[in-house]
């Protein structure tokens, strides 16, 4: 992902709306987001942060698929890719639930 696509990425998340409907391809992005923060150091702060905006976005409507990428992360070899999916999986209750 290029700094113009995380850029655009992240101003969507002034629309929660947005990342919060389904139909948003919300996979793709998590997906995407991991593989900056691994790949990209100079972008990973940013990428995690929009992690963790979609994870309080997408509490209420998570699918399991999403709730596997973020779960898979927690078990990554990069301290920072860990911490961000359990930072993400904490920003809401509705995870915590699934997760017990």
């Amino acid at each position: 992902m290029c700094v113009t696509s995380l850029r655009a990425l992240k101003s969507l998340f002034d629309v929660p709306i947005a990342v919060s409907d389904p139909a948003f391809p919300r996979l793709q992005t998590m997906e995407n987001l991991l593989h900056t923060i691994r790949q990209q150091p100079k972008l990973s702060k940013e990428a995690s942060s929009a992690l963790m905006d979609i994870g309080e976005a997408i509490q209420a409507s998570v699918s399991p698929n999403e709730l596997r990428v973020l779960l898979h992360g927690t078990l990554m070899q990069e301290v920072y890719v860990r911490n961000s999916c359990l930072q993400a999986l904490q920003v809401g209750p509705r995870f915590k639930e699934l997760v017990s």
